[in-house]
């Protein structure tokens, strides 16, 4: 969307490098931001120099597979004037990978530790602490991902609470 459009680039400032997944999409992203920040006009021509220049080309065969990705990009985007709503697909792609990373972590801390050094609550609020620090930019906001979290375990806690007492349809 962006290479069809490079005034679009504008419309996505809270979008980062570390949003994209894959390697060579960061590196592109990082081609572009680098492009706009020196004013230069944005094309596959002027971000594969770039890209070049930041020597991430690799070798000459690596660099036909540049101008490939560069063109599928060009021309995979739908609808250019759609590429806030995008943007937002990838960063709720990051949020989801850092989560998986955050709980993982957690898991294989709450594992090497001794039992009685954290479990039950105390691996609860680890976890929790864990997740807290992700944040999600949504607009100029920042929403972090603990509160989210605490919202939807409190929620649990209450069906639990209330399929104990009987009340089945809680949801």
């Amino acid at each position: 969307g962006i290479l069809a459009n490079p005034d679009a680039l504008r419309k996505l400032p809270d979008l980062e490098v570390d949003d994209f997944a894959y390697g060579k999409h960061k590196t592109i992203f990082a081609a572009m931001r680098a492009l706009e920040s020196d004013g230069t006009p944005l094309d596959r021509t002027t971000v594969l120099a770039e890209i070049k220049r930041m020597g991430k080309s690799g070798d000459l065969s690596a660099e036909s597979d540049w101008e490939v990705l560069l063109a599928e990009l060009e021309t995979r985007v739908p609808v250019v004037e759609n590429v806030v709503h995008y943007a937002a697909i990838v960063v709720k792609h990051r949020i989801t990978r850092d989560v998986r990373q955050a709980l993982v972590d957690a898991v294989s801390k709450i594992d090497s530790l001794a039992r009685e050094d954290l479990e039950g609550e105390d691996a609860l609020h680890y976890a929790r602490e864990q997740l807290r620090v992700i944040r999600s930019r949504v607009a100029d906001t920042a929403l972090t991902i603990g509160q989210f979290s605490t919202e939807r375990l409190q929620e649990h806690e209450r069906v639990l609470i209330a399929r104990s007492e009987g009340k089945t349809n809680q949801t």
